[in-house]
């Protein structure tokens, strides 16, 4: 039971880091962030990474489906409230950060892993709902069963 705890983490940490290289070095913009800037914009875009791996592979990878749901409504909670603000096309703050301290256009999306598959490799532009929708509906699967 350790040794697949183990295996997973190292899977989850292996696609965290795949997804931050994709970021940085297919999709990163001709813009670069300022010196000043750089360090903490890392450190965001990697904890941005970290975020949208578990969003995505977390219940896959470590169950506890309850724990998983619960930050999937909170992500989606605050892209709902991040829309009512400012109207813009991008919904997640950190990406709003991110984009504030790189200089991008505040419309600009992050260039995670999931955004490289399913924009540029599948071509499907407005993916993010659906994918979370198929999760969401994976995990409530799984809480049905723990549950009755």
């Amino acid at each position: 039971m350790k040794r697949k705890i183990f295996f997973n983490i190292c899977i989850f940490i292996i696609i965290s880091l795949c997804s931050f290289m994709i970021e940085h070095t297919l999709l990163k913009s001709k813009k670069k962030c300022n010196k000043t800037n750089e360090v903490l914009s890392n450190i965001v875009s990697f904890i941005h990474n970290m975020g949208s791996m578990y969003i995505t592979f977390g219940s896959l990878l470590f169950g506890h489906y309850v724990l998983h749901f619960i930050a999937l409504i909170m992500t989606l909670f605050s892209w709902y409230i991040c829309n009512k603000i400012d109207n813009k096309k991008v919904s997640c703050i950190i990406t709003q950060i991110y984009n504030r301290l790189c200089g991008f256009d505040e419309g600009r999306h992050f260039h995670d892993l999931n955004y490289y598959i399913f924009n540029r490799i599948l071509g499907i532009q407005n993916y993010s709902i659906a994918l979370m929708l198929c999760i969401v509906l994976y995990d409530l699967y799984h809480i049905y069963f723990i549950f009755f």
